[in-house]
């Protein structure tokens, strides 16, 4: 199911939270009636109007209703007495009890909102949630019915709708009293940024590095695997066209494919193929941790040059030819002189489609693969967006660059660009706001070419438009910065808003680059979530990029290395060299003009 509840600050439960915690994050995560609330958990208060410090579970703020926090217990069994609250087994009581310690969080928030003139208009109410426990205590002063909660209640119905009637009882009781929030707008949606801005510096967030970074990974886990219900759609067809921006888990799906068609049928033979080296070297490491015969996954030039027994590092592989029109027509002589060679191949698997259906390939693959292009079984994922700088003879347009500098899986994204694009920026972002786009790119005549020539438009075109890899900030940012416009932009984000914003910083030499780009890596490493293997530079420039020149530097010696997958260390490459991977961290720099 996809998250299309509230968003969810931070984006993860910590693994030691209470079950009773995790059910309600899943519940708001999950709920279309909690679509545009914002919901600040699991986090302790710095300031609190009583103690050193207080917790609150959820504060959770509903545009044009108000903020309800609320306090989770988890325990199967409750007892009260004069000497206090018992939860479940424990033998000590809790001598306030969570109706008292939910209040307590509520006026701390309330009074750190008004000392900012943020709670003029914001209704505030606390409430109690028990996951496990039929809440049987009789109503008391210290509460009303309908500020707790038991299992039967809870899970009866929509979380959102329990919560909207806690907040509605709420303003009828203030009403009935006189008090403020009876008429006009309250909690105003154009609010509810600075609200949330000023709640989170207000608490401190007790996760460690290393369970925020695990948090990171398994959401972009769950994300992912929605993506794989494609797949099940699709899986009558035998011929699929799949298309997509970046970050809409074209890789992962080429990878699960795969695995499923092993699995239902082990004894066919599979091809994988990707265009990078780097990638390939990557889906050669899946294949043999996948650990099944009959299993190729690799780049589709080092197959090549196996066919055609050509070595690596040979003279001939210099000529600018011989990746396009040497190395294939060679190939193909191979090939035809045994008839054995064709049909060799049950399933046929392409990523990274936009730099391999040219002419001399796709006679290749239709060789290659039992019943042909047209005929057999194949799956192709491309995105045809921003290409052209891998076009022979091509002049790569002005942002080329930059999207395709965007990572497969990225949570944080720095962009270097030099003081004299500053206005080709500007200019940029004022056409994505005033909605002045470029025009639509017309689909490429390769594309064309295979869908009518080779397929004979018998296959299913499927487009992936939705983000599973990147954060909504990234996306955005590289939208407007790509200039792409609808349909071919995403329709959606699966990722929740982290609040980190990409970074965009300009440099005016080499020397004030190095120096920039030295803060950022050292600022990035002290904040302890991410490690040195997390973070890629890319460039441009194969010779004299940033990466090559920190490498070099007596800070970064030994920490920085030219782009190898079994690393432990930053790594640089360049754009074209690191297309189709991903990183946590991808810091791009050189850009010297758009």
């Amino acid at each position: 199911m996809s998250e299309i509840g509230a968003t969810m600050l931070p984006t993860r439960i910590s693994n030691g939270a209470p079950p009773g915690e995790v059910s309600v994050f899943e519940k708001l995560r999950k709920d279309p009636g909690a679509a545009g609330w914002v919901v600040i958990h699991d986090l302790d208060e710095a300031k609190h109007v009583n103690q050193v410090s207080g917790q609150a579970d959820f504060v959770v703020i509903i545009p044009y209703e108000g903020i309800v926090v609320i306090e989770v217990k988890s325990c199967l069994s409750l007892k009260v007495s004069e000497r206090g609250w018992y939860y479940g087994n424990e033998p000590n009581p809790d001598v306030r009890g969570p109706f008292k310690q939910a209040a307590r969080a509520m006026h701390s928030i309330r009074e750190h909102l008004a000392g900012l003139d943020l709670a003029r208009d914001v209704p505030m109410i606390s409430a109690v949630f028990f996951t496990a426990y039929d809440f049987n205590v009789s109503s008391a002063i210290e509460w009303h019915p309908w500020q707790v909660l038991g299992k039967g209640q809870l899970f009866a119905k929509p979380i959102s709708e329990n919560i909207l009637g806690i907040i509605r009882q709420a303003r009828r009781h203030f009403a009935s009293r006189s008090l403020r929030w009876v008429q006009g707008e309250v909690c105003s949606p154009s609010a509810i940024p600075a609200i949330t801005s000023a709640l989170r510096p207000f608490f401190t967030i007790l996760a460690s590095p290393r369970e925020r970074r695990q948090g990171l990974d398994n959401n972009l886990k769950r994300c992912t695997e929605q993506q794989y219900e494609m797949l099940d759609l699709l899986s009558g067809n035998d011929r699929i066209l799949g298309s997509g921006l970046a970050g809409t888990g074209k890789t992962a799906l080429a990878l699960e494919v795969v695995r499923r068609s092993k699995l239902s049928r082990p004894d066919d033979r599979i091809a994988l193929f990707c265009f990078n080296k780097l990638l390939g070297s990557l889906f050669d490491e899946e294949r043999k941790a996948l650990g099944a015969a009959g299993v190729r996954m690799s780049s589709f030039h080092q197959f090549m040059m196996e066919l055609a027994g050509i070595p690596h590092g040979s003279k001939s592989t210099e000529e600018p030819a011989f990746w396009t029109d040497v190395l294939p027509r060679t190939v193909i002589q191979t090939l035809k002189q045994t008839e054995a060679t064709r049909g060799q191949l049950d399933l046929l698997v392409i990523d990274e489609a936009q730099d391999l259906i040219s002419e001399p390939y796709l006679e290749i693959f239709d060789w290659l693969l039992r019943g042909g292009l047209r005929d057999g079984r194949w799956l192709v994922f491309g995105d045809f967006e921003r290409q052209t700088i891998f076009n022979t003879g091509a002049k790569p347009d002005e942002l080329d660059m930059l999207y395709i500098g965007m990572s497969r899986s990225l949570h944080r994204l720095t962009l270097l660009c030099h003081e004299g694009t500053k206005d080709s920026i500007r200019k940029i972002v004022s056409r994505a706001q005033s909605g002045s786009r470029n025009a639509e790119r017309q689909r490429s005549d390769q594309v064309n070419q295979l869908v009518s020539f080779w397929a004979g438009e018998r296959c299913a075109q499927v487009k992936l438009d939705i983000n599973c890899r990147n954060t909504p900030e990234i996306s955005q940012q590289m939208t407007v910065l790509a200039e792409l416009v609808a349909p071919s932009t995403y329709s959606r984000v699966l990722r929740a808003d982290t609040h980190n914003d990409p970074e965009l910083l300009f440099y005016s030499s080499l020397e004030d680059q190095t120096k920039q780009v030295s803060a950022v890596l050292s600022h990035i490493l002290a904040e302890g979530v991410f490690r040195s293997k997390d973070i890629v530079l890319l460039s441009p420039y194969r010779d004299g990029s940033l990466g090559s020149v920190l490498a070099a530097s007596p800070q970064w010696a030994n920490r920085i290395q030219p782009f190898r997958n079994d690393l432990d260390c930053i790594r640089y490459t360049t754009i074209h060299a690191f297309k189709g991977l991903e990183s946590p961290v991808v810091v791009l720099t050189d850009v010297d003009k758009l």
